[in-house]
């Protein structure tokens, strides 16, 4: 008997638009980075300004003055590296910006997929033209040692994630939702390409695990 969990109620196609992939990666730096920079910030904010006031009482004093200097230094680098980690990203994801995925809902769980890659098509026709400008000269070498018939597969195998695992958050924004792969990855799902009765389903179903709605997610 097979087990209705798993049992595909929602699937879209849909692709992510490099505005709102930059949208998403702020509102997860916000969500589930920010806050322990806050922390860190505070703990070494405090930490400088007690040095400072010995360096006031002795002027003198050279350790005090490298602390306070090293204090600086590592909230001006905490702040900078989220910054520094989404101008890299954003410069990574401009080359596959077109790429369409499919999102597939069960009760607990979402399933996430590539369609066709252009630009693995564009790689694997050049690949193969190459090949057919030798196949005159070496016909009977490349028919030796070729695998017939297999084909290089251009989709990413499905990603399983479930909703009630510790390790996965979901957030929702007005355009799209975020699920939070616990220090390991995110994945941005458009609300756009749902209706209304579908994202109501949808958030029913994030509700089951750690789900932070569009009222507690400003």
């Amino acid at each position: 008997m097979s087990d209705n969990k798993n049992e595909i109620i929602i699937s879209k196609e849909y692709h992510i638009p490099i505005e709102m992939f930059a949208s998403a990666f702020k509102d997860f730096q916000k969500k589930f980075v920010y806050p322990k920079n806050y922390i860190m910030t505070v703990v070494l904010a405090f930490i400088a300004v007690s040095y400072t006031s010995s360096l006031i009482k002795n002027p003198g004093n050279s350790v005090c003055v490298l602390i306070i200097i090293l204090c600086a230094g590592l909230i001006f680098g905490m702040w900078m590296n989220p910054v520094m980690i989404r101008n890299k990203l954003m410069k990574s994801v401009s080359g596959i910006q077109n790429d369409r995925y499919i999102a597939e809902f069960s009760d607990d769980c979402l399933y996430i997929s590539t369609t066709d890659c252009d630009e693995f098509e564009n790689t694997a026709d050049a690949a193969q033209e190459e090949t057919n400008d030798h196949d005159d000269e070496q016909e009977d070498e490349d028919d030796f040692f070729k695998e017939p018939e297999e084909k290089i597969s251009d989709s990413i195998p499905k990603t399983q994630i479930n909703f009630i695992h510790d390790d996965i958050r979901t957030l929702e924004k007005n355009d799209y939702f975020l699920v939070y792969i616990v220090k390991k990855t995110f994945y941005v799902v458009p609300k756009n390409i749902f209706t209304h009765d579908e994202i109501e389903t949808i958030k029913n179903t994030f509700s089951k695990g750690k789900f932070i709605p569009l009222k507690n997610s400003k």
